[in-house]
Parts: C-alpha cells; structure tokens; sequence
C-alpha cells in the first residue's frame, strides 16, 4: 500500500494543496488537519494546485512474502514483511505522479518456498517486496524483510540448519525499515520472517520425537 498526506486548511488558516486519487480522508494530528490519499491498487496521485506548502509526506509499503510449505510434520519458515518506507516533506509539482502496489508472494506447496513479495513504488521511492518463507529443509530468501528459514532435517544428506534472508530496505536507495529473517535448526517448526521493527523469530532445536 501507498500512503500520501498533505496539510489541510481550517488549521492554522492554511491553504490546502489540491489533489486527487486513492482513497480520500481527512485526519487531524497535533491540532493540524491533514488530507490522506490512500492506494491499495496502482494508481494515479495527481497535483491540481499546490497551496501554502508544496510538500507531502509518503508512505510506501511493499508486498509482503509468501511462507513457505512443510512436509514430513515439519513447518516451513514464514514470509518476510514488505519493506515499508516513510519521507516527510517531499516536495510536489502540479503534475501527475504513478503509484503502484505490489502483491503479496503466494504461499507454497508442500516441500517448496514461497514467492517473493512484489515491489510497491510511489513519488520516487521504493519498498522492496519481503523474502520467501523457506521451504522444509531450505533457507529464507532476502527482501525487505528476509523471509524465514524452514524446518531443518536430522542428519546425513539433510540440512541440519537453515537460515534466514537478508533485509534488503535499509539499504536501498530509498533507505527504510525492515530486518533479517530468522534461522532454524528445529526439525519440525520453521522460523519467522522479519518485519519493520525486529528480526524474524529463529526455531532453536528439538528433538523429532
């Protein structure tokens, strides 16, 4: 989803920008009134007018990851949060600016990963989509949030551990938040993706008994 507000007028006596697209609402937060265009679908945001300021503040937020599936009793690892990003005071033309809005990544068959998040792009800024959620026996995959390792296997040809993805929206260009995916060396539980404000749970082993 996309989020894009910009200050009203009736609070301070200012005047307002005026814009269309996504859902409309008004909100009021510290005795200033504010106008929200919220997208949950590709769209347009489009600049009529600009008004006292000619800023907006933007929120982004990428599709999240798909889990992964399980086999045997044993659980695959949880899909990684969309990357979120939040710039105040971004400067706006009269003119007409894309949104889009990525997907969630769908979850998986028995024994498989899920699919990575799609990406969720507005006013310059990108939220990188989350990470897989690791199939039995395979790792995480990196995204916004890193998706979470799945269930380890026993011994011999199976992997003994697993690991979670990488978070890959703090780094990017349009900076943000989002945290590793956790590891697993259980064998029956996978562990969980990572989200905005902390990592990814990881699975600690037991036994398969």
């Amino acid at each position: 989803m996309a989020g894009i507000h910009a200050t009203l007028a009736g609070a301070k006596g200012l005047d307002p920008i005026d814009a269309t697209g996504g859902t409309v609402s008004d909100i009021e937060i510290g005795g200033f009134g504010y106008r929200v265009h919220a997208f949950t679908g590709n769209g347009t945001f489009t600049v009529n007018r600009l008004g006292t300021y000619d800023t907006v503040d933007v929120l982004v937020v990428a599709g999240g990851g798909g889990g992964g599936g399980g086999d045997r009793g044993r659980a695959g690892g949880g899909g990684g949060a969309g990357g979120l990003v939040y710039a105040s005071g971004q400067t706006v033309t009269e003119t007409s600016y894309s949104v889009t809005i990525g997907s969630g990544g769908a979850g998986a068959s028995p024994n498989a990963s899920g699919a990575k998040g799609q990406n969720s792009t507005s006013l310059g800024f990108t939220a990188i989509g989350g990470g897989l959620g690791g199939g039995e026996r395979l790792n995480g995959g990196a995204g916004g949030s890193g998706g979470g390792g799945g269930a380890a296997g026993t011994s011999g040809s199976e992997a003994t551990s697993t690991t979670g993805g990488a978070a890959q929206q703090p780094g990017s260009a349009s900076g943000g938040f989002g945290n590793a995916g956790g590891a697993c060396n259980e064998t029956r539980g996978g562990a969980g993706g990572g989200g905005a404000d902390e990592a990814g749970q990881s699975s600690a082993n037991v036994n398969n008994g």
